[in-house]
């Protein structure tokens, strides 16, 4: 990775633009004293008031010892993705001084090229099994070759009823079986969000198996307890053809090693925000591919991390395939101006120079802004 020169800030600004009753983006934007404007996201769910008053105590100077300062005294998570946001916006206008893409300012022979797949959960608002089906068809005719659904979000809230867990837990299959239905030779993935305990993983892991679905993700809480626990799950996975998949909250390379050493998963889920930033996603995918484990980032955010995911997932070893939101609104692709093109389901990245991405027209027609600090 290049080394990076202080970033010095004339104006730094945050944005939310409201997606729906469940989502909201946040955006990091600041301008160098040298005019260059870069791009960050630092969407956390149900986290925007502690995220603004976190943005007020920025400097104009930004290091990396201000990095390690917002994640060591910030609480988690907030402090990572502040710091990773501010990173973003520091790589971008870098890149920009140096007339070069941030893959390649941070990575050693780059893609250009990134298999994403469509999580297409929050695109369907109602969840019936029709309408998940739909959805899937939708992605699927655009060119995605896999999609992911979570159909068992409901058997959280029923924790103490066996019997309307079975309940919420069938409903979660029936959604699956007709998402299968319409993907013909493409792959479904189910993440599960946690909501099982080990024996009952078990069963569902088996039952998914048998569906026919290609990948499972996070069946249980992820937990120093668990590590030894999701080994076996990750071998009943296997046993009916499917990846064990998940560590999408884990941040730095000690924490994904003790899941990578205990062969957890067949493939992490670095997510930028959370995991230490580019240099250290790159660590941690070099060691995964030590190990034979693949890698996909976790990205279930707005248009400006997609992007930056984009751009980490070009520089990662032993790549398996990146996340993309579909259909979750049209506003993804309303507020950035950008030449990357996803087509048939691949980023196609150019060589535009940072993220490579400038505010739309319509930008400020949606976007809120909820901090603005201009510098002396």
């Amino acid at each position: 990775m290049t080394e990076r020169l202080p970033l010095r800030l004339s104006e730094l600004h945050l944005y939310s633009v409201v997606v729906s009753v469940k989502t909201r983006w946040l955006f990091l934007v600041g301008r160098s004293i040298d005019g260059l404007t870069g791009f960050g996201e630092v969407t956390l769910h149900n986290q925007d008031a502690a995220i603004v008053d976190a943005t007020r105590e920025l400097p104009a100077v930004i290091t990396h010892a201000t990095l390690q300062m917002l994640q060591q005294r910030l609480p988690l998570p907030i402090g990572h993705v502040l710091a990773s946001a501010l990173e973003q916006v520091w790589l971008d206008i870098q890149g920009q001084e140096q007339n070069v893409s941030t893959r390649r300012l941070v990575g050693i022979q780059p893609r250009s090229k990134i298999l994403c797949y469509a999580n297409i959960n929050r695109g369907t608002i109602d969840r019936t099994p029709n309408s998940f089906a739909t959805r899937a068809e939708e992605a699927l005719a655009i060119g995605f070759s896999a999609v992911k659904i979570a159909p068992f979000d409901e058997v959280l809230t029923q924790a103490s009823n066996q019997h309307a867990r079975s309940d919420a837990i069938n409903l979660g299959m029936i959604r699956v079986e007709a998402v299968m239905r319409v993907s013909g030779d493409h792959a479904v993935q189910v993440d599960c969000h946690s909501r099982f305990v080990l024996k009952e993983a078990n069963q569902v892991i088996a039952r998914l198996g048998q569906l026919g679905v290609r990948w499972i993700e996070e069946p249980v809480v992820e937990t120093a307890e668990t590590i030894s626990k999701l080994k076996v799950l990750r071998a009943t996975a296997n046993r009916h053809g499917a990846l064990l998949a998940g560590a999408e909250k884990l941040s730095g390379l000690d924490q994904f090693q003790s899941f990578i050493d205990a062969g957890a998963y067949d493939v992490i889920m670095p997510d930028i925000r959370f995991c230490g930033g580019f240099a250290e996603a790159i660590r941690i995918a070099t060691y995964a591919q030590l190990h034979g484990t693949q890698v996909s980032p976790h990205n279930p955010c707005g248009p400006v991390m997609a992007i930056v995911s984009a751009q980490m997932a070009a520089c990662l070893p032993s790549l398996h395939s990146l996340e993309l939101q579909h259909a979750e609104s049209p506003l993804f692709n309303k507020l950035l101006s950008t030449s990357h093109q996803l087509t048939l389901g691949h980023y196609e990245l150019t060589e535009e120079s940072g993220h490579g991405i400038t505010l739309s027209a319509q930008f400020n027609e949606y976007a809120q802004e909820k901090f603005a600090h201009i510098f002396r």
